[in-house]
């Protein structure tokens, strides 16, 4: 049975799942670099110090990952 989710990232994705997860009634956390807001946890997804961190203090049954690079001018021309 799954009892918690860990979205990484709320974007536009994120912010989705997180909705429909909290409708049903479920512990669900996500994380952001700043701006941290109720159930969120600051998360820097380039260090793995940080991540094993924020996975540590939440111990969730599931984790979704919705980070994005949203730099559209970058990635089309990398």
């Amino acid at each position: 049975m799954i009892n918690s989710t860990l979205i990484l990232g709320k974007g536009f994705l994120g912010s989705n799942i997180f909705s429909q997860i909290q409708k049903s009634g479920k512990n669900v956390f996500t994380t952001n670099h700043s701006n941290l807001k109720d159930n969120q946890f600051n998360l820097d997804i380039t260090n793995i110090d940080s991540i094993e961190n924020c996975v540590s203090k939440i111990n969730p049954d599931v984790i979704i990952n919705c980070v994005a690079d949203t730099r559209l001018d970058y990635l089309e021309s990398h």
